[in-house]
């Protein structure tokens, strides 16, 4: 099956292919485990040991690394014997329906970095993290981090949006930063996905001190990551 066949005419961002990204396909209330190996703006090709009817709504979930989430909902386009293996393989393609503002935007940083082959760099690491607001909750850790935001391990995720205010600090240094909810991972999801709960948070109003010391704290985390 050609994935180019689900790219949007005039689309700006290319299909990426020959990758393996763990996803899970709902249909009917029922869990469905495969891989997705070709994603655009508009569709998803995946591996899957069950075949689907041509027409046939579900829901896509597919983790996007190092920790975003894609969820949407879509209709399967095409369904197609891909390896004869006992239990055989099938190739499916998935095309979306309209995607909300929190999908659209996991899935176009996604694909436009993959395209361009410029995806900074999340360093794996744990730093301890403060919430200090909407609410004051001590105890939290750092898994990742990049120059426009960080991802909090926490078993209550806020909702999308929401503003926080988060102090994050390695032993010798410690900054504290304004930002936005910009994606939640609950337990149950974090569970089904095998990955932390959490959330991801988009830092904004970084004053020119506050950036400097980010990237001071980014430059010494990356140098402690975990391997």
């Amino acid at each position: 099956m050609d994935s180019q066949a689900g790219a949007r005419p005039g689309a700006g961002i290319a299909p990426v292919e020959q990758i393996r990204l763990p996803a899970r396909l709902i249909c009917d209330r029922r869990d469905y485990g495969g891989n997705v190996v070709a994603l655009g703006e508009n569709f998803a090709s995946l591996l899957a040991h069950f075949r689907f009817a041509a027409g046939e709504a579900v829901e896509l979930e597919c983790l996007l690394p190092p920790w975003d989430i894609l969820r949407t909902a879509g209709r399967i386009a095409a369904c197609e014997a891909h390896e004869s293996d006992d239990p055989p393989v099938f190739k499916l393609k998935v095309d979306f329906g309209p995607l909300d503002d929190p999908a659209r935007t996991v899935l176009r940083e996604y694909l436009g970095s993959r395209a361009t082959r410029r995806r900074e760099p999340r360093p794996k690491v744990s730093i301890p993290a403060r919430l200090l607001a909407p609410e004051r909750i001590n105890g939290l850790a750092v898994l990742n981090v990049s120059t426009r935001g960080l991802f909090i391990a926490s078993d209550a995720p806020f909702a999308i949006d929401t503003p926080i205010r988060v102090s994050v600090g390695l032993p010798s240094f410690e900054v504290s930063l304004n930002g936005r909810v910009a994606h939640a991972v609950d337990r149950a999801t974090a569970r089904r996905m095998r990955r932390p709960s959490g959330f991801g948070v988009e830092l904004t109003e970084l004053p020119p001190a506050e950036r400097q010391a980010w990237d001071r704290l980014r430059d010494r985390a990356g140098a402690t990551a975990i391997k």
